[in-house]
């Protein structure tokens, strides 16, 4: 694992740095005019799409939502500073760092440190670690080929059927439970259920620190909040009920975020996602066999996600072993890091704009669920263990195409470790050389995709999905990864997650094929325009927004949180 002294560099040609340096020039000089932009958050150099070129140019990051006099605003810039000007929606990251400032605007940015040596950097957040370490005799992440039946959903097609038939089958001694956040009271209930019918079977379950609020409206309106769930489960099944929440930061056993979503049954089957026990990922509806019950819109408000069930006892057993070791680890953590009082994380709520329902002209396309019968090589892979080497590996290994479906890619130059930039420099390589698509959520931020673009990355090769959550890396025809890592700082190197590569051309043949429709048909060639706000202490969503909290949409927390623990417009 990399410390703080990176060695590798993301590199930006000189070329790209002359490009900019008018634009870098123009921000340093007018630094005061800039500034003066009514709700203006921040300022950045990025690109300026016209007639089909990307152009430099500064970027205006203003409080959502916009208006027709900021494209004004951005004009009279333009003329005045002598470069282009466009203005794009704060995202919320941005806007938790500039009430984090006292609703100063910032003039640094993570594309200025691509672009120019740092001087000065005013947000900088050095990468954590946390002080996990595994287990002492921890098995072997080796590739095991074995007969084991395998099977593959997604999600909102089959992914509540499937984790429903799991979690169905009897539990006669204990399942061990790993999971980022728990709300959803239809997993609750089935869950309840399987551990009532044997009065010897024990759960036991390692949660993240915090618990999501339930928002008031949306996907997850009619869930249980976290800390009740767990008070249900308790009173249910009393002492054979045992949980503990593990702990995050520099002083903690993960940097940011317990983020895997792993279920093991008497150590002969898993359950492994990309998603959270939430109605959100495990929407309660079956369409392939109850089409009639599904609510508007059903396919694009859901998230996708990737679902995986293998009955191997060699896996079972090694994922069982590491949900043992964090489970035990937590138990012991001294009081200081024990979970929030209620669950409630001191994260902001957010604005978020309701998506319309709107007649559907052509069907829906869902996938159903592939099951193997047969002898299957799958590599169990976890982070902070060795997901960077097995990633670095696939990626490099890949000689025809990379499909990669995931939240984000989330570029901070200052302070990324080594083995995450040698993952992204690697990528920016492959999309020279050979057929790599990437579809990311439609709220990444505009500026990370810039910032890709920068670094040599074809324009070409993005699309933007709204509602995907799922993790899947396909290399070629025989390798597909599927599982909980986001491509960031921490979910490369320091959280925990968990993962597995499949090699199998029939697991590949079903992840491709949901990909190109999701490629064709569901992504879009831009992130998404309109922001989320955050919402004030107190207010009531205003008509066409829900309030959510933040994990409703992020998965990892603000970078500003270091510096303020609960940011909160004036």
């Amino acid at each position: 694992m990399a410390d703080a002294g990176n060695v590798e560099s993301y590199g930006v040609d000189d070329n790209m740095k002359r490009l900019f340096a008018p634009v870098v020039a123009a921000i340093r000089q007018h630094a005061a005019r800039v500034a003066a932009v009514p709700g203006l958050v921040g300022v950045r150099p990025g690109f300026q799409s016209t007639a089909g070129e990307a152009t430099p140019a500064l970027i205006l990051a203003v409080m959502p939502p916009a208006t027709a006099a900021t494209a004004r605003d951005a004009a009279d810039l333009s003329r005045a500073v002598g470069v282009p000007v466009t203005f794009e929606e704060a995202s919320p990251q941005d806007q938790v760092a500039y009430f984090a400032r006292g609703a100063v605007p910032s003039m640094r940015s993570d594309f200025l440190d691509l672009v120019e040596p740092p001087l000065e950097i005013l947000e900088f957040r050095p990468p954590i670690t946390g002080k996990y370490k595994p287990p002492a005799d921890a098995p072997k992440l080796d590739p095991v080929e074995e007969q084991m039946v395998l099977t593959i959903a997604t999600s909102p097609d089959a992914g509540w059927p499937t984790f429903r038939e799991f979690l169905a089958q009897p539990v006669r001694r204990t399942m061990h439970v790993g999971i980022y956040q728990f709300t959803a009271p239809h997993v609750y209930k089935a869950l309840r259920q399987t551990m009532l019918d044997d009065d010897d079977a024990t759960l036991t379950m390692t949660l993240h620190p915090e618990a999501e609020k339930i928002p008031e409206s949306g996907t997850k309106a009619d869930d249980i909040a976290g800390p009740e769930v767990l008070d249900r489960l308790s009173r249910a099944l009393g002492e054979r009920f045992r949980y503990a929440h593990t702990t995050t930061g520099a002083s903690g056993e993960f940097a940011s975020a317990y983020h895997i979503k792993v279920a093991v049954a008497d150590r002969a089957r898993l359950f492994l996602s990309s998603g959270n026990w939430q109605s959100s990922n495990q929407p309660p509806f079956d369409p392939l066999n109850e089409p009639e019950d599904l609510p508007p819109s059903f396919h694009r408000k859901y998230n996708r996600e990737h679902h995986v069930v293998i009955e191997n006892p060699s896996l079972a057993r090694t994922f069982a072993a590491y949900l043992e070791h964090d489970f035990e680890r937590a138990s012991r953590a001294a009081p200081e890091f024990a979970a929030p009082a209620a669950g409630v994380a001191a994260l902001p709520d957010l604005l978020v704009p309701l998506e319309e329902d709107f007649l559907e002209f052509a069907p829906p396309t869902y996938f159903e669920p592939l099951t193997i019968r047969d002898k299957v090589k799958v590599r169990p892979v976890l982070t902070p263990d060795n997901y960077p080497d097995v990633a670095y590996d696939l990626v490099k290994g890949a000689k025809r195409r990379l499909w990669i479906q995931n939240q984000y890619i989330n570029l901070n130059p200052s302070g990324d470790f080594d083995e995450f930039k040698r993952l992204v420099n690697l990528l920016r390589d492959k999309a020279k050389k050979i057929d790599v698509r990437i579809i990311c959520r439609d709220l990444m931020k505009a500026e990370k995709l810039d910032m890709l673009l920068a670094l040599g990355f074809p324009r070409e090769v993005f699309k933007f999905m709204s509602a995907t959550h799922t993790k899947v890396i396909i290399a070629d025809d025989d390798k597909v990864m599927i599982g909980s890592h986001n491509l960031s700082n921490e979910g490369v190197v320091s959280n925990r997650d968990a993962s597995v590569v499949i090699s199998d051309r029939r697991a590949v043949e079903f992840c491709a094929e949901v990909f190109d429709h999701d490629w064709t048909r569901r992504a879009t060639a831009k992130p998404r325009r309109s922001q989320p706000r955050l919402a004030r202490p107190g207010e009531r969503a205003p008509a066409g927004t829900s309030r959510v909290h933040w994990s409703a949409l992020f998965d990892e927390p603000p970078q500003a949180r270091a510096t303020s623990p609960e940011p909160r417009p004036p």
